[in-house]
């Protein structure tokens, strides 16, 4: 089986790109999984192959879709593959000071059309019900959201907060917790500052 083939699981895993210890995700909740899903992106064939499925679940489950979006940062790569399969516009949301996604350019792209949001993980679908709210704004009819992977929790799964119809092609269930809360933080499980958004915090601690 070569990598063109194999579950999104496995090609992760094959790439060392799960990834276990304590982490801090962008919604700012903690937890023991991380995704380095970089390491796919480093090679087109294989983005472009995630790419070509994602286009395939969205024209499965929904028809007139003529935008991709993708969100900053993660998504925008195989939101840009996926429209490329699809062979429709692209655009891509930006974040705002405060971290929020908006659009910065490309608004008379999707102003009014039919609309796909693609990410690559999906935890909480906060982010994604960013995008969906900047995109309604405009006019633009979300027609659905798909993601490479869904990482939320098996007790709170992001397709009950996701305000659109949304889907994933695989699913790798994680324990988040809230950092006031966290079970990592009581049994001292020290803060991986070199990925995730554990960097981030601590530079702003110095």
């Amino acid at each position: 089986m070569t990598e063109l083939d194999m579950p999104i699981i496995q090609l992760l895993e094959d790439n060392q790109a799960v990834q276990k210890g304590h982490y801090i995700y962008t919604s700012g909740n903690h937890g023991e999984l991380y995704i380095a899903k970089n390491k796919l992106y480093e090679k087109p064939r294989v983005a472009k192959e995630i790419g070509k499925r994602l286009a395939s679940a969205i024209g499965e489950l929904t028809e007139g879709v003529e935008v991709i979006v993708g969100p900053a940062i993660g998504g925008i790569i195989l939101a840009q593959w996926t429209a490329y399969e699809m062979d429709v516009l692209f655009t891509n949301t930006e974040k705002n000071e405060e971290g929020v996604q908006y659009f910065r350019r490309g608004i008379e792209t999707i102003k009014g059309r039919n609309v796909a949001i693609v990410e690559d993980l999906v935890t909480t679908g906060k982010s994604v019900n960013e995008v969906i709210a900047a995109t309604r704004e405009l006019d633009a009819d979300v027609r659905i959201v798909a993601a490479m992977l869904d990482r939320s929790p098996l007790n709170k799964p992001a397709a009950d907060a996701i305000d659109a119809d949304y889907i994933y092609l695989e699913r790798l269930p994680t324990v988040i917790y809230d950092p006031k809360n966290c079970a990592l933080c009581e049994h001292n499980v020290p803060i991986n500052t070199d990925l995730g958004h554990g960097k981030m915090q601590e530079q702003h601690e110095h």
